[in-house]
């Protein structure tokens, strides 16, 4: 049972496995982009608490309202089915929605409008056939890791690889306890009733 699962299962669990290694740690993600001679994207800082107290953050700068971005995204795209808005970090310049028009899991149906955090005023449209290979692999790799990429067909392996795991943990479980048992009883000295016969 355990050999049999484990080849059946070997491709989607080493789908689940290299595409969750990727979300989950950064140095594996930078990995692909450097892999496909691309430099890893720069990941926004937060600001220090020691710029705070310096005062080199001014507190009184204005920002535009998130509402005509939203009304702009919008008007880009009268259908859609989500239009996500990631919240910018303190030093920001830009202020990034999400438009979907997919079932949330399809990269190619999506694509960014990026706003002047200041104005307000739309300064980038990307989308997925802008991207570079590396990012449009990451993308993938995202939704690749539940399956929901190739949709229910996906999902249902990647739920049947996933339970496939369980039982591999659990049947390698059982053969090495019953390896360790059998060990024990070759190493162990014979009985008094052993030894008469």
């Amino acid at each position: 049972m355990h050999n049999v699962i484990g080849l059946w299962t070997a491709l989607p669990l080493a789908i689940i496995v290299f595409s969750g290694s990727a979300i989950g740690y950064r140095w594996i993600s930078d990995s692909l982009y450097l892999a496909l001679g691309e430099n890893p994207p720069v990941r926004a800082t937060t600001t220090s608490q020691s710029d705070a107290e310096d005062g080199r953050i001014d507190e009184q700068r204005r920002y535009a309202s998130y509402q005509p971005m939203f009304d702009r995204a919008n008007a880009d795209a009268p259908i859609w089915n989500a239009i996500t808005l990631r919240l910018p970090v303190d030093n920001a310049e830009r202020v990034v929605l999400l438009v979907d028009r997919g079932t949330g899991r399809q990269p190619s149906k999506q694509y960014e409008l990026a706003f002047n955090r200041e104005n307000g005023e739309l300064v980038e449209r990307t989308g997925y056939p802008t991207y570079s290979q590396a990012r449009k692999l990451r993308r993938w790799l995202r939704f690749a890791h539940t399956g929901e990429v190739y949709g229910l067909l996906g999902q249902t392996i990647a739920g049947i690889a996933a339970s496939g795991a369980v039982v591999l943990v659990w049947t390698g479980l059982a053969m090495a306890w019953r390896r360790f048992r059998n060990a024990q009883s070759k190493q162990s000295p014979p009985s008094p009733a052993d030894r008469l016969r």
